[in-house]
């Protein structure tokens, strides 16, 4: 919760921390009716961070939410298209757990 909470600090975080929670947003892509997605369910935002960050105002509701997400997957409730809008991320060479 307090790694949340020093998230909510940054103005303009670094670039991976902006594709990490841009991956996020493109995940709870019709599961979190917090995330703004447009009429095919695709995210809908200028600024992603902004609306990380409007996530994390809520820092027990958004943990809550990614607690929640692998229930969903399991039962199949996470769109495929929400897997698909990820994928360039996950392709960067330096989209790694260990530069994260």
């Amino acid at each position: 919760m307090n790694d949340f909470r020093n998230l909510k600090a940054f103005k303009n975080p670094p670039e991976d921390i902006v594709k990490t929670f841009t991956a996020v947003l493109n995940l709870l892509c019709r599961i979190d009716p917090n995330v703004p997605v447009d009429k095919a369910g695709k995210l809908k935002t200028e600024k992603p961070w902004s609306t990380a960050l409007s996530l994390l105002g809520n820092p027990q509701a958004f943990l809550d939410t990614l607690n929640a997400f692998k229930a969903k997957v399991d039962a199949e409730e996470v769109p495929a298209s929400n897997f698909k809008a990820i994928r360039p991320t996950l392709a960067e060479p330096t989209f790694t757990l260990e530069n994260i």
